[in-house]
């Protein structure tokens, strides 16, 4: 009997509360006979359930923080590969599961991903802690089978940042079967709706879209729609009131509820200070609705400039400013970049795709 664990530090209370990481679940179990999660609990027992092939397994939720499954990762890992051979392990972080799997499980061939531009961070960091924790990033990645990116342009870091094991490039997905509401004509009458997708904090940037804001509203008639939630929202709603910008926040929603605001939109905007690579872009290509982002993170390995989107430098108000004025004039670039997206997204993104790939790479970590 073949079978895979996935191990990742996020909280389940239940395997069909994963929603759309349930889908993922699904896509790669394909290979397998059984699909075992490891995760944290909501409460402070260990729980196990079964759906099908997927079988879910938390951990005490020890002080409702993640660095603590750093510890309890160990726990659970020993007592679930104590029932059970595993053909693979995946595990979704370097320090929070896949240091325990690469320490625990030296017989299992071992995947780890990176996602988010949170372990450059550390390994680009200084300080004790800093030190401590990109030790640890680098002996997992440097001892499992092989490590997952999501671009070119984060392989190569990985490899800048002393990272000496096998890199497998598997970009970020899309669903084009849900994201399917296409823009039938880039035509734009009375308000300019812009759109931008992440969680109300500091890191997305947002600021520097609300100075935007303020500037082009001299010449447009021109509304900003936010959807995320998070803690600065009160201070967001205050900023718009006393610079009277146009703004609509709206808080976590379903993925189906996302689809249906965003294809109201004319343009996406994402003014993230750091990121990794965010599948809100992709999404919004998928419903050709023309993009324009910042070069934060890892955005540059999917976004080229004036050919699928537009980039502007990090922070740069003036250079957000002027791209927005030049799609909302350019009805003629509007179409081409958008055309040159979606062709992207089926031929780079498609779910599919995308998944196809991801499989057959755990394919070959299983035998190498």
């Amino acid at each position: 009997m073949k079978k895979a664990l996935h191990i990742s530090p996020n909280v389940y209370e239940s395997i069909s509360s994963a929603g759309g990481t349930r889908k993922i679940w699904a896509e790669l179990a394909k290979n397998y006979d059984e699909y075992h999660v490891l995760g944290r609990s909501k409460d402070s027992k260990f729980h196990e359930m079964r759906d099908g092939k997927i079988v879910l397994h938390t951990v005490p939720n020890i002080l409702h923080k993640f660095f603590p499954f750093f510890l309890t990762s160990f726990w659970g890992v020993r007592r679930i590969n104590k029932q059970n051979d595993f053909n693979i392990v995946i595990c979704q972080s370097p320090i929070l599961g896949g240091y325990a799997a690469v320490k625990k499980m030296k017989n299992v061939p071992i995947l780890i991903e990176m996602h988010g531009f949170f372990y450059f961070n550390i390994l680009e960091g200084k300080g004790l802690k800093n030190r401590i924790l990109g030790s640890i990033i680098r002996y997992s990645y440097n001892n499992c089978t092989a490590v997952r990116s999501l671009n070119e342009e984060m392989t190569r870091r990985l490899q800048n940042d002393g990272i000496t094991n096998q890199v497998c490039v598997v970009e970020n997905r899309v669903d084009t079967n849900l994201f399917s509401k296409r823009k039938e004509d880039q035509k734009i009458t009375g308000t300019v709706n812009l759109i931008s997708i992440g969680n109300f904090e500091k890191v997305k940037g947002h600021k520097y879209a609300f100075s935007a804001m303020k500037i082009l509203q001299e010449k447009f008639d021109i509304k900003l729609l936010l959807v995320g939630g998070g803690s600065l929202k009160e201070e967001y709603e205050e900023l718009a009131k006393k610079n009277g910008i146009n703004l609509e926040l709206i808080d976590r929603c379903t993925q189906e509820e996302l689809v249906d605001i965003m294809k109201g939109a004319h343009i996406y905007i994402h003014t993230s200070v750091r990121e990794g690579m965010p599948r809100v872009i992709l999404e919004a290509m998928a419903m050709k609705i023309p993009v324009i982002s910042s070069k934060a993170g890892f955005i540059e390995g999917t976004i080229k400039h004036k050919e699928n989107g537009l980039l502007t430098e990090i922070g740069d108000v003036n250079d957000l400013v002027a791209e927005i004025e030049y799609l909302i004039y350019n009805e003629d670039e509007r179409i081409r970049l958008t055309e040159n997206a979606y062709r992207d997204i089926k031929e780079r993104f498609e779910w599919n795709k995308c998944f196809d790939k991801y499989r057959a790479l755990l394919l070959e970590v299983e035998n190498t």
